[in-house]
């Protein structure tokens, strides 16, 4: 991950671009693939019930992951000095856009952090799920207010 701040200045970097992140969708296709074959090690066991449940379930997880792999290649998100830009499709200016902020919505033990924003101007409320991108939620945070601060 490369860094966007330079700790000597107040430098960073004018643009950057988000993907998915590559070495956490491999983790995941890993170990999805393990529990296919733990699941059809249990069936030979005669633990069918327990073999087949594991293997829908990593079966349907590495179907979704499998999906994602060819995405990883493909622009999430860009955040410049004019604004956001959403997967190469939507682009926000810095003026248009108000409320920015990354929320984490706890479901559970999971923990789902999303970049959210208004678009002055209309009744669109933005919400990007963001726990597969190559930067930190933390990181993603103080981007988007260093841009603002700047440029908004």
């Amino acid at each position: 991950m490369r860094n966007f701040f330079n700790s000597n200045t107040t430098d960073f970097t004018k643009e950057r671009v988000v993907y998915y992140s590559i070495s956490l969708l491999m983790s995941m296709l890993f170990f999805m693939f393990f529990f296919l074959v733990f699941g059809i090690y249990l069936i030979s066991d005669e633990h069918y019930f327990f073999g087949i449940l594991l293997i829908f379930v990593s079966l349907y997880k590495l179907i979704f992951e499998y999906k994602h792999l060819f995405l990883v290649n493909e622009q999430q998100l860009k955040i410049n000095s004019l604004g956001i830009q959403v997967k190469k499709v939507v682009f926000y200016p810095w003026d248009k856009i108000e409320k920015e902020k990354i929320e984490s919505v706890i479901s559970g033990e999971d923990t789902n952090y999303y970049l959210t924003f208004d678009v002055i101007g209309s009744k669109d409320k933005i919400r990007i799920l963001i726990n597969d991108f190559n930067i930190s939620p933390k990181d993603l945070d103080k981007l988007i207010r260093i841009h603002r601060y700047y440029y908004g």
